[in-house]
């Protein structure tokens, strides 16, 4: 299983969105994450839903939901709850499912931090993260970087300075590989 997160810049790049619905293979199970859209709650439902039409035209079968639909997240004070069986379920009829980074919470639907989200995923799917570089156009992304520690975090950062934001979230979901979409089409 993979676990892709969507930046926010990922998120508002069109050249980004085709390379990765037509060259991103999705031959096994995949949970697709993003971050919240600036706008607000509305918007981020609505940023979700977009990710889920783009898969669609590509013929890529997907189902798309808030976090807070269906009880797939939950926040309490205690942290973050998976509806696993959930998930799992509708990863047994499609091969994607994107969920948006909203919670249900006891005063209603919040936003919640993507990358709490995408840890909370790795851990009850022992799953491999994805995340792509800001910039689909940048040199960063024709070959797969595993960010795992301090040391290869600095080595890229030093080489690809442009791509600093998407080093340092690549380094806070460690492992992580980073790289383009086109480095996952087979």
């Amino acid at each position: 299983m993979k676990i892709i997160f969507l930046s926010a810049a990922n998120l508002g790049d069109r050249l980004f969105f085709k390379d990765f619905v037509h060259r991103f293979s999705f031959k096994e199970p995949v949970i697709v994450l993003h971050e919240p859209h600036p706008g607000g709650l509305a918007t981020t439902r609505m940023a979700t839903k977009r990710i889920s039409a783009f898969l669609s035209e590509a013929m890529v079968h997907n189902n798309a939901f808030s976090g807070d639909q269906k009880g797939m997240v939950k926040q309490d004070a205690t942290g973050l709850k998976l509806n696993i069986p959930t998930i799992e379920s509708l990863l047994q009829v499609v091969p994607v499912v994107v969920l948006g980074p909203v919670a249900a919470t006891a005063s209603g639907s919040e936003l919640i931090n993507a990358q709490a989200l995408v840890t909370a995923h790795r851990f009850a799917f022992d799953a491999e993260v994805i995340c792509f570089v800001d910039n689909p156009l940048s040199p960063l992304a024709t070959k797969r970087n595993l960010i795992e520690d301090e040391a290869t975090r600095d080595k890229i950062m030093n080489m690809y300075e442009e791509e600093q934001a998407a080093i340092s979230r690549a380094y806070d979901l460690r492992p992580a590989l980073l790289a383009g979409p086109a480095n996952f089409a087979q």
